[in-house]
């Protein structure tokens, strides 16, 4: 008797299931267009399941009556739809975007405005300047060399001078050490004007231009 009794309650719930779940057939249309949207999703929210519509935008899920599905498609807005709302097709509306005007300017166009910028900038900055101070360490093939020095920086979007006040130049080999009063400086800076290498005297250091 209780072996039949937990079989009525079983086939109970199983029917129950059974009569809760429901096969969903639609299709996924343009709502401007009517035509077909190939490969739209279709997923049931909350459920982790889904599936995509086939080439006619045709599709077939089983799920809950009171089960929500959502219907995406790029460049489409989302829509979601009861299951028992869901009809012969589902309509989705395509996003409109407006595009801002764009004007396109010649290559030459821009490198003359660069260019007229470039001299404004230079006009309006040409005598500002920086102090600095330099110390540069460093050991190539066992020669370990030290440079440093106060110098004043003068440019205006590009470096156009550098004037030494004092420094060394410190160099130490094999155990042995030694100075040198000379430092060859190679500058090279943006614009074709500029850009020399001279040998400076640390009793005088002169001005690179």
């Amino acid at each position: 008797m209780k072996v039949l009794a937990a079989f009525l309650v079983l086939f109970l719930l199983v029917g129950h299931n059974a009569w809760a779940q429901q096969v969903c057939t639609s299709s996924v249309i343009d709502g401007q267009t009517r035509e077909p949207l190939p490969y739209a999703s279709v997923y049931v929210v909350g459920k982790g399941k889904g599936t995509i519509a086939n080439s006619e935008g045709e599709f077939c899920l089983t799920a809950a009556l009171d089960d929500t599905l959502r219907f995406t498609f790029v460049g489409y807005s989302p829509c979601s739809i009861k299951v028992s709302g869901v009809g012969n097709t589902v309509r989705l509306l395509p996003i409109s975007t407006k595009l801002r005007e764009v004007t396109v300017l010649p290559v030459m166009t821009i490198l003359q405005r660069v260019y007229q910028r470039l001299s404004s900038d230079y006009s309006s900055h040409k005598n500002e300047k920086s102090d600095f101070f330099l110390r540069q360490v460093y050991d190539i093939a066992g020669t370990r060399e030290l440079v440093e020095g106060f110098l004043q920086c003068k440019s205006a979007v590009n470096l156009r001078d550098i004037l030494f006040y004092s420094g060394r130049h410190f160099r130490a080999s094999m155990g042995k050490a030694d100075t040198t009063s000379m430092v060859f400086l190679t500058i090279r800076p943006m614009t074709p004007h500029y850009g020399q290498t001279r040998s400076l005297s640390a009793a005088r250091w002169k001005r690179i231009l």
